[in-house]
């Protein structure tokens, strides 16, 4: 649903929790933004697993590094 919404180029920075827990010690999770569900514990899936509720991608959204 992300890809969808966000596009190729932005979903590369989505679904950035890990990202965001390493550099602060924790994550503020919401959902009001539509691009999952309401469903909190999907919301934390998508943190977590960084893939949608379709277990996609594989190996999970990841940035491209250079």
């Amino acid at each position: 649903m992300g890809n969808l919404r966000l596009g190729k180029n932005r979903i590369r920075n989505g679904y950035a929790y890990k990202t965001l827990l390493e550099q602060n010690g924790m994550v503020a999770l919401g959902t009001d933004f539509p691009i999952e569900g309401v469903n909190p514990i999907h919301t934390f899936y998508a943190a977590v697993a960084r893939k949608n509720l379709n277990g996609e991608p594989k190996n999970g959204f990841q940035k491209k590094t250079h």
